[in-house]
């Protein structure tokens, strides 16, 4: 398989990676304020390399070496907005747990195994995204950039539904109100 081949099966769709795709990591939006990333491999080297990439475009990164850790550290309270991680340390439940515990925190897989129908468990459990390894800048940058706007989405869509139904339930006690006085009041 080509290392710059995407395919997100949770997604329903196939694209190719981010130097072929029409939006570059450029033209994705980022927000103004400094997201957070948990970036979790079990390769010191590694987990230094993906931090220094993202933190040379302005991200916050915090690096740990197992799944566990990210659980814990997500499990204390500590907000990140993204978590990015090796696939094969994570074992077959992460992605589920995440899903569950975390639903509005993305996660970005990394793997150098290039089988596919791992990363495609990956996401039926939960995960949004994945790269092959070796990736480079462009591509790392435009997944995290992708998932962070996802999760903003996603965020500002419940922010909405809850102001919908906070207006609808207004609307509804006025409407119950209005024809209450016309009734007039019970003797």
């Amino acid at each position: 398989q080509n290392p710059s081949f995407y395919n997100s099966y949770a997604e329903g769709w196939t694209m190719n990676a981010a130097k072929q795709h029409p939006r570059t990591a450029s033209e994705v939006p980022r927000p103004s304020k400094s997201e957070r990333i948990l970036v979790q491999d079990d390769e010191e080297t590694i987990r230094e390399i993906i931090s220094s990439m993202l933190v040379g475009v302005h991200y916050e990164c915090r690096a740990v070496a197992s799944p566990k850790e990210v659980l814990d550290i997500l499990r204390s309270g500590e907000q990140f907005d993204l978590v990015v991680c090796g696939l094969l340390e994570t074992g077959e439940k992460f992605f589920k747990r995440m899903s569950k515990q975390f639903p509005n925190i993305p996660v970005i897989v990394l793997s150098a195994c290039h089988d596919l129908q791992l990363f495609l468990s990956a996401l039926r459990d939960g995960a949004y995204d994945y790269l092959m390894k070796p990736f480079d800048r462009e591509q790392l940058i435009f997944a995290v950039r992708r998932a962070l706007e996802y999760r903003r989405l996603k965020l500002e869509n419940r922010e909405y539904k809850v102001r919908l139904e906070r207006l609808a339930k207004k609307k509804s006690a006025v409407s119950r109100t209005r024809r209450y006085s016309r009734q007039g009041a019970p003797e």
